[in-house]
């Protein structure tokens, strides 16, 4: 953990720009490489992949009637075999074989990046006076 020493109140309000401009550019980078590392089936996931601008965080939405919110994590971890009672609303019972994992979020959150430099010029341009 870095501890910065801050005199005045203005620096500490620079420096929470700073930090919220990062966070957000760094959520848009991992949902645009998350996109690109989605497995396509269908291709509804990565078209339904996007950062949150409130939280900074990235949302993979669910496909399905009514959407399944789980369906991001089960293409993310798989699934081991299970059944699914009342199959597409007919009344019988399906087996599922369970899928493979094929991860996308984790590699898309754990790439190394770099700052570009637009957006170290853009922060410093923003420096109290």
């Amino acid at each position: 953990m870095v501890v910065i020493y801050v005199e005045s109140p203005l620096a500490q309000v620079h420096i929470d720009g700073i930090r919220d401009d990062l966070r957000e550019w760094l959520a848009k980078e991992i949902a645009a490489d998350a996109r690109r590392y989605a497995p396509v089936d269908t291709g509804y996931l990565s078209t339904h992949i996007w950062p949150n601008h409130d939280s900074s965080r990235v949302i993979a939405s669910g496909a399905g009637m009514p959407p399944n919110a789980d369906a991001p994590a089960y293409v993310e971890y798989g699934t081991r075999p299970h059944d699914i009672p009342n199959a597409f609303g007919w009344g019988f019972t399906a087996h599922h074989p369970g899928t493979q994992p094929q991860p996308y979020l984790r590699p898309a959150a754990y790439t190394r990046r770099v700052i570009p430099p637009s957006a170290v010029h853009s922060i410093s341009n923003r420096a109290p006076r």
